[in-house]
């Protein structure tokens, strides 16, 4: 995962690496493509491989809602004042419907809208059962605003259902959802209160989503996935506070209840998922960096697959400006900068171009091992560095060839962890 909004949108919608967009491989450094807001927006290059057109392949409507935060860089004028040019950037992009657009993130002076997940909610329900009761499939990149800044409270105490980016509707739309008002009563006090009042916000528009899609008898045969694009502890850094997110799917018929998987899974497996959802062959899911959850997720007895690529999963990659991190064995971690490296709160080796952690024995990465004398962790290091310097140079190209740099299936093992904690107890003194 990326640790900032629209890298980890990009690998969502493509199941690539934001290091392969069109302007990441054109702002490289010779050695590492630069992953950052502006250097990873979903370019005319990049269509032909995103996640909505290839579902078309599959007949497959899809149906865009939220901050969409990945428009064109050379398109960047204030969208906010043109709606119907905004809009137009979307479906340039593949998407068939757009129901309610914030083309980018909001100021806080804004005067005429702020968040509105009732107008969301209600735009995503009338495209949804128009698809349900055409009997047609349907994908809805649901993406809403809220928690993300400006403030929830003015939203709610400011402004009213009617005030959208499309203009000011001229009846409230119906959204299923509790009345705004109640939002107020439900909240977190103090510093909380602004996050706990987006996160009641979005809860209950996920609610009503489910409901709806209950009353319209689809819900048990909905795939309903339900995740972050970074973490916020950690924001725009490769530790486990920015890049290590929630992520749960919902699909009673083929995934059991309560199922919880430990094999490292990344945003870039989701954009495979579904198209695996929709009757994609294996042709079709071998351009992705990513792989499908699906052997993972399905009752053994229902599986519909011969080969289970992903359980042999070690390693996967994080990405932001020119810092990467691997991951191997669900444990160790190797973060390398290249530039200017600047300290970060609460983590005490963060100016350090080149940190090493054993997070089963270190969950918080306080302690950089990278100096380590213990031979085994040398080796891991030495591996996990030639596994960086290939997903380095496999990413400067927006073609992906798995067979020549497939980091997530290399060989990790590690000393036992009382060794470890050992060398950790050894580097501390």
């Amino acid at each position: 995962n990326a640790p900032k909004c629209t890298p980890a949108r990009f690998t969502l919608l493509t199941g690539r690496y934001a290091s392969r967009s069109i302007y990441g491989n054109s702002n490289n450094n010779n050695d590492r493509a630069v992953v950052s807001v502006p250097k990873s927006k979903l370019g005319p290059d990049d269509y032909n491989t995103s996640l909505v057109n290839r579902l078309k392949k599959y007949g497959v409507h899809s149906i865009q809602a939220g901050k969409y935060h990945v428009a064109p860089e050379n398109a960047r004028v204030d969208l906010f004042e043109d709606y119907p040019n905004a809009e137009k950037l979307v479906k340039d992009a593949g998407f068939d419907t757009v129901a309610a657009l914030w083309i980018s993130n909001m100021n806080s002076d804004m005067t005429e809208f702020s968040h509105n997940m009732e107008w969301a909610t209600a735009e995503s329900i009338t495209a949804m059962e128009k698809h349900i009761d055409e009997n047609k499939s349907f994908y809805l990149y649901f993406t809403p605003t809220a928690p993300h800044g400006p403030s929830m409270e003015v939203a709610i105490d400011n402004f009213t259902v009617r005030d959208t980016p499309k203009g000011v509707l001229t009846q409230d739309p119906v959204s299923y959802m509790p009345a705004r008002s109640t939002l107020h009563d439900r909240a977190l006090p103090a510093r909380a209160r602004d996050t706990s009042l987006g996160i009641n916000w979005v809860d209950d528009s996920l609610g009503a989503l489910m409901e709806r899609l209950e009353a319209k008898g689809v819900l048990n045969s909905t795939l309903i996935i339900f995740t972050m694009d970074h973490g916020m502890v950690a924001k725009d850094q490769l530790f486990d506070g920015g890049v290590r997110v929630a992520m749960m799917m919902r699909y009673p018929s083929l995934i059991p209840g309560g199922l919880v998987i430990n094999i490292p899974v990344t945003h870039l497996d989701l954009a495979p998922t579904v198209m695996e959802f929709f009757g994609a062959d294996e042709e079709d899911l071998d351009d992705f960096d990513g792989l499908s959850l699906w052997p993972l997720l399905e009752d053994a007895t229902k599986s519909r697959r011969t080969v289970n690529k992903i359980a042999a999963r070690q390693c996967i990659v994080s990405e932001i400006e020119l810092s990467r991190a691997i991951v191997c064995d669900g444990r160790y971690k190797l973060l390398t900068t290249e530039g200017e490296v600047t300290p970060f709160r609460n983590y005490n080796s963060s100016q350090d171009a080149i940190q090493f952690y054993d997070t089963l024995n270190d969950a918080m990465e306080q302690i950089n091992l990278i100096n380590t004398t213990n031979a085994e962790l040398r080796d891991i290091i030495v591996k996990m560095q030639a596994a960086l310097d290939c997903h380095d140079k496999d990413t400067l190209s927006n073609v992906v060839l798995r067979e020549a740099c497939d980091i997530s299936t290399m060989a990790i093992t590690g000393p036992v962890a009382t060794e470890a904690a050992n060398d950790n107890n050894n580097n501390n003194n």
